[in-house]
Protein backbone atom coordinates (compact mmCIF):
# COMPACT_ATOMS: atom_id res chain seq x y z
CA UNK A 1 0.00 0.00 0.00
CA UNK A 2 1.41 3.38 -0.94
CA UNK A 3 0.81 5.84 1.92
CA UNK A 4 2.97 8.92 1.35
CA UNK A 5 1.92 10.85 4.45
CA UNK A 6 4.10 13.90 5.15
CA UNK A 7 2.99 13.96 8.77
CA UNK A 8 2.68 11.19 11.32
CA UNK A 9 -0.22 8.83 10.75
CA UNK A 10 -2.73 9.35 13.57
CA UNK A 11 -5.51 7.72 11.55
CA UNK A 12 -3.88 4.30 11.86
CA UNK A 13 -3.71 3.43 8.16
CA UNK A 14 -0.23 1.89 8.55
CA UNK A 15 -1.50 -0.53 11.17
CA UNK A 16 -4.68 -1.26 9.24
CA UNK A 17 -2.64 -2.17 6.18
CA UNK A 18 -0.28 -4.34 8.24
CA UNK A 19 -3.23 -6.11 9.83
CA UNK A 20 -4.55 -6.95 6.37
CA UNK A 21 -1.18 -8.36 5.36
CA UNK A 22 -0.30 -5.46 3.09
CA UNK A 23 3.20 -3.96 3.43
CA UNK A 24 3.46 -0.16 3.31
CA UNK A 25 5.66 2.12 1.22
CA UNK A 26 5.76 5.77 2.21
CA UNK A 27 7.70 8.80 3.33
CA UNK A 28 9.96 8.52 6.37
CA UNK A 29 7.77 10.47 8.78
CA UNK A 30 8.19 9.66 12.46
CA UNK A 31 5.41 7.06 12.59
CA UNK A 32 6.24 4.99 9.52
CA UNK A 33 9.99 5.23 9.99
CA UNK A 34 9.61 3.79 13.48
CA UNK A 35 7.29 0.98 12.36
CA UNK A 36 9.63 0.01 9.54
CA UNK A 37 12.76 0.19 11.71
CA UNK A 38 11.26 -1.68 14.67
CA UNK A 39 8.93 -4.10 12.93
CA UNK A 40 9.95 -4.29 9.27
CA UNK A 41 6.43 -3.92 7.92
CA UNK A 42 7.38 -1.89 4.86
CA UNK A 43 9.76 0.64 3.38
CA UNK A 44 10.37 4.37 3.58
CA UNK A 45 11.95 6.99 1.36
CA UNK A 46 13.01 10.56 2.13
CA UNK A 47 10.17 12.98 2.77
CA UNK A 48 8.50 14.34 -0.37
CA UNK A 49 10.93 12.54 -2.72
CA UNK A 50 8.47 11.19 -5.29
CA UNK A 51 11.22 9.86 -7.56
CA UNK A 52 12.59 7.79 -4.66
CA UNK A 53 9.04 6.69 -3.87
CA UNK A 54 8.48 5.48 -7.42
CA UNK A 55 11.86 3.73 -7.43
CA UNK A 56 11.10 2.01 -4.11
CA UNK A 57 7.71 0.83 -5.36
CA UNK A 58 9.38 -0.62 -8.44
CA UNK A 59 12.00 -2.43 -6.36
CA UNK A 60 9.37 -3.78 -3.95
CA UNK A 61 7.31 -5.17 -6.82
CA UNK A 62 10.41 -6.94 -8.15
CA UNK A 63 11.22 -8.56 -4.78
CA UNK A 64 8.54 -11.13 -3.97
CA UNK A 65 10.52 -12.59 -1.07
CA UNK A 66 11.05 -9.17 0.52
CA UNK A 67 7.39 -8.31 0.08
CA UNK A 68 6.38 -11.61 1.70
CA UNK A 69 8.73 -11.00 4.63
CA UNK A 70 7.32 -7.51 5.24
CA UNK A 71 3.81 -8.97 4.99
CA UNK A 72 4.56 -11.60 7.62
CA UNK A 73 6.17 -9.06 9.95
CA UNK A 74 3.12 -6.81 9.73
CA UNK A 75 0.77 -9.68 10.44
CA UNK A 76 2.90 -10.77 13.42
CA UNK A 77 2.85 -7.24 14.84
CA UNK A 78 -0.90 -6.93 14.51
CA UNK A 79 -1.57 -10.40 15.94
CA UNK A 80 -0.22 -9.03 19.23
CA UNK A 81 -1.59 -5.49 18.88
CA UNK A 82 -5.08 -5.91 17.47
CA UNK A 83 -7.83 -3.60 18.70
CA UNK A 84 -9.16 -5.93 21.41
CA UNK A 85 -5.71 -6.56 22.89
CA UNK A 86 -4.84 -2.84 22.84
CA UNK A 87 -8.17 -1.91 24.42
CA UNK A 88 -7.62 -4.46 27.20
CA UNK A 89 -4.10 -3.09 27.81
CA UNK A 90 -5.41 0.46 28.06
CA UNK A 91 -8.18 -0.52 30.48
CA UNK A 92 -5.67 -2.40 32.63
CA UNK A 93 -3.38 0.65 32.60
CA UNK A 94 -6.24 2.89 33.77
CA UNK A 95 -7.07 0.43 36.53
CA UNK A 96 -3.45 0.46 37.66
CA UNK A 97 -3.58 4.25 37.93
CA UNK A 98 -6.56 4.20 40.31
Amino acid sequence: MVLPHVQGDPSGTYLEAAGCGVPVVGFDNVALESLVRRHGLGWTVPMRDIVALADRIESVLADAAGWQEARERGLELMAAHHVDAEFDRRVEHLRDLL
